[in-house]
């Protein structure tokens, strides 16, 4: 695009300036004469209007100001040395600088790095279950045996840690062990507990005398006990699949006690918390790769470990199972809109702790304006399959609901 250079008429032969218009598309001063700017349009002189010439206002950023104007929109018709130009009313125009320039992209928000600690480190625990109590934290755990019999999982009793800051916790001892169950002999394996009228309800699965797994019910006044066993199994049918209770209660106050290895099952509590609906019996979740993923040896990747929680109006099914190609328990999650399924596979929690431990377990609470996730590795020193510890890390949900999967960095920052 060139500018006019020449002129076919002589401003000697015009009279006055009151007998020209204003420029509408330049801003080239060709000839000042008593105090006067002349420019030139279509081959006829103009006069300068200095109201659109301004060379600091925004509207005239444009590589071709003062020769042409800057165009108003940014549609390119033509590109040339001299930059990009559009055509505006019948009159080429240059695109204005704003155009051309690359939007900046949005800064991206900090990922936040969290740092997974211990709850404790001066002896062995594993599976942990949460409960808030005014404004303190009760995770209740299992307890691995430093002695092993039978080179297995030697676990004989539960216990229950409380913290304020997530940063001081203190051991509330032992709060029930097998030595108090007259209808038990062994595997004091994953609890939770749930508080209802006062009263708190502490669920737990052990080895039935003569019998396979069942899953029993202590009560207690206190977050700490003492519980007792109300002297006969919840649920059990004879089988080795009815442990890793959790327990929920929902909105309208139903309460719903999930469990199940390698079969997840549920019943539908009564009010009094230690019976169920026996019309609906005990239920088995249908598990499909939909619900639950893929998994190694089984349909899917479900194995044992649940935690059943609501959020924002979603159910939470977290779970430890076998993912395809892999041997030991990675963590995952599933959603639904009801409590009782159909489940929607989340995806991965958590990765296997391939060098550490073979099983995982896990849970999260919401605690003093943050949310935690705990489950148990083997970092602690000689800890391994038999020999593990519960260890938490924050994080934060997506906008949707989602969870990123978290990584157990315990001890490297």
């Amino acid at each position: 695009m060139k500018f006019l250079t020449a002129l076919s008429l002589l401003f000697a032969s015009y009279g006055v300036a009151n007998a020209y218009n204003n420029c509408t598309h330049t801003c080239r001063v060709l000839v000042t004469e008593d105090g006067v700017e002349w420019g030139a349009e279509n081959n006829d002189w103009c006069i300068i209007d200095q109201s659109l010439c301004v060379k600091e206002e925004d509207k005239n950023q444009c590589f071709s100001f003062p020769n042409y104007l800057c165009c108003n929109e940014c549609n390119v018709v033509l590109e040339d040395e001299e930059g990009k130009w559009g055509y505006e009313n019948n009159r080429w125009c240059g695109i204005k600088d704003t155009c051309t320039k690359q939007a900046e992209p949005e800064p991206k928000p900090e990922k936040k790095e969290f740092c997974a600690k211990h709850i404790i480190t001066s002896m062995y625990t594993a599976d942990p279950a949460p409960l808030i109590v005014d404004d303190t934290l009760y995770i209740y755990t299992t307890h691995d045996e430093d002695v092993l019999i039978n080179n297995f999982y030697t676990m004989r009793d539960w216990y229950v840690f409380s913290t304020k800051d997530m940063v001081n916790w203190t051991n509330h001892g032992p709060i029930l062990s097998l030595d108090d169950i007259t209808w038990a002999d062994d595997r004091a394996w994953a609890p939770q507990t749930i508080e209802r009228n006062g009263k708190y309800y502490f669920y737990y699965p052990a080895h039935k005398i003569d019998g396979g797994m069942a899953v029993g019910v202590a009560i207690g006044d206190s977050p700490v006990g003492p519980f007792k066993d109300i002297g006969e199994p919840l649920v059990y049918q004879d089988d080795w699949i009815d442990f890793d209770p959790t327990v929920f209660i929902d909105d309208d106050g139903q309460a719903y006690l999930y469990f199940g290895n390698p079969q997840l099952r549920y019943v539908l509590l009564n009010e009094d918390m230690v019976s169920y609906n026996e019309e609906v019996g005990i239920v088995d979740v249908e598990l499909t790769v939909e619900g639950f993923g893929e998994g190694n040896n089984n349909p899917t990747s479900y194995d044992e470990g649940p935690f059943f929680y609501k959020r924002n109006g979603i159910y939470y099914m977290l779970f430890s199972g076998f993912r395809k190609g892999y041997e030991s328990e990675y963590i995952g999650y599933a959603t639904s809109t009801s409590p009782t399924g159909p489940w929607k596979y989340g995806g991965i929690l958590m990765e296997e702790h391939e060098d550490k431990t073979f099983t995982n377990h896990s849970s999260i609470v919401e605690f003093n304006g943050h949310t935690y996730f705990f489950f148990h590795t083997g970092d602690l020193p000689d800890g391994g399959d038999f020999h593990r510890s519960v260890a938490y890390i924050e994080f934060e949900y997506n906008e949707d609901g989602s969870i990123n999967p978290i990584t157990n960095n315990l001890g490297k920052c």
